[in-house]
């Protein structure tokens, strides 16, 4: 299978990168860490760029993991998520340059007092 673009978005690491993968459910389990993934595609950003994530559906119930907001929508999302464009029926290289991404993700916010 031929790999495509995706960006990786980790609020654990607090990092949004680039990297090649396979577009298959083993792969998206291994990166994101979880045994079941949704589509989430309910921000406006997303969806004015054709693009979607695939995230945890678990996610919200693991306390460990730390969340970020989509520009656009209001909810957080915890764990880690890819980021790739939809061309129906399959999934596509993500076609948005990293810095778009940066600057519509925000980071949940650490404050040790």
């Amino acid at each position: 299978m031929e790999k495509i673009r995706a960006i990786i978005i980790d609020p654990n690491k607090g990092t949004i990168t680039e990297e090649m993968i396979v577009p298959s459910l083993q792969e998206f389990y291994r990166i994101i860490g979880c045994d079941h993934i949704e589509m989430f595609t309910r921000s406006p950003f997303l969806q004015q760029t054709s693009h979607f994530l695939y995230i945890d559906e678990e996610g919200s119930f693991k306390p460990d993991s730390k969340y970020f907001v989509v520009a656009g929508f209001p909810q957080p999302i915890k764990g880690i998520a890819i980021l790739m464009k939809m061309k129906p029926p399959v999934e596509v290289s993500a076609t948005l340059p990293v810095s778009t991404v940066e600057i519509n993700v925000m980071f949940e916010l650490s404050v040790k007092i």
